[in-house]
């Protein structure tokens, strides 16, 4: 009951401070920086002097959709939800109570603080890459396989960081569905 309840204030705190206003450096200078370029110029554009703005990938793209829509927000929400998600996924493979409450544990390290509350594509795609895991070892169907394959893409797409994970986990669903037949 305590890791349980550690592990629900630990996500409702997290939210709360998602919710609050966007304070790191990384955030404001390209995570919300280019978006806010292309809503500007009408699309994305060259920009040689600016390193970062050339590493963007979908999670910058949804930013785009919150400041368009008004708000600076929208990248630390999504954040918190792939937070939730992971906490969900992890906490879904052990077998008893005890082993849930231990696995949802693990899903919140310190190091968790700072990428819930900034508007960095992290925790989302993680929580992609978990999911795909978790249902490719699982997948039974054509269409397991699809929602498989949906979640590396989104991951893949959000972050080029992602494509090593990624593609880990697309050889590994390739080799179990190949096994299963």
């Amino acid at each position: 009951r305590i890791a349980l309840g550690a592990v629900a204030a630990t996500v409702l705190f997290l939210a709360l401070a998602a919710l609050g206003p966007v304070t790191d450096a990384d955030s404001l200078d390209y995570h919300l920086g280019a978006p806010l370029d292309w809503l500007r110029h009408g699309g994305g554009t060259v920009e040689p002097h600016w390193l970062h703005a050339r590493i963007t990938g979908l999670g910058e793209a949804l930013n785009m959709l919150g400041l368009a829509a008004g708000t600076d927000g929208l990248g630390a929400l999504l954040q918190l939800s792939g937070l939730v998600m992971l906490v969900a996924a992890i906490g879904s493979l052990g077998g008893t109570a005890k082993d849930r409450s231990f696995g949802m544990l693990l899903a919140l390290p310190p190091a968790i603080v700072p990428l819930a509350t900034a508007q960095k594509p992290q925790l989302l795609p993680v929580a992609a890459v978990v999911v795909a895991m978790i249902l490719a070892r699982k997948a039974r169907s054509g269409f397991d396989l699809a929602l498989v394959f949906g979640c590396i893409g989104f991951a893949m797409a959000s972050k080029d960081s992602f494509l090593v994970s990624g593609g880990v986990v697309a050889v590994a669903a390739m080799y179990w569905a190949w096994e299963k037949g």
